[in-house]
């Protein structure tokens, strides 16, 4: 069985698409980030759920280069925030290395 996951939120996930995350973030402090100019410009917790693909789809590889960074410094999914491995899987999901 094969468990992705990220800590706190997905959105960990999603920030890493627009810069490295070294630190953990509350959910607030990461619907206030993402909310801003730099990355969706938009109340993000009413965003959520729609299209990411006019704001992310270009960066995937920027998060996977993000999320293998911080790997290397925190891989227990269990006592690590952040945590996330979700880029180990891209590849078997996506069938392709590159992104």
């Amino acid at each position: 069985m094969t468990i992705m996951f990220s800590s706190i939120d997905f959105e960990i996930w999603i920030l890493m698409h627009f810069e490295s995350v070294t630190r953990s973030y509350t959910r607030k402090e990461l619907v206030q980030k993402l909310s801003r100019s730099a990355y969706f410009n938009q109340d993000y917790s009413r965003f959520k759920g729609n299209s990411y693909r006019e704001y992310i789809f270009d960066k995937v590889q920027d998060a996977v280069d993000h999320a293998n960074k911080l790997y290397r410094k925190k891989s227990d999914w269990i006592n690590d925030d952040p945590f996330t491995n979700i880029q180990i899987y891209l590849p078997e999901i996506f069938k392709r290395d590159n992104f």
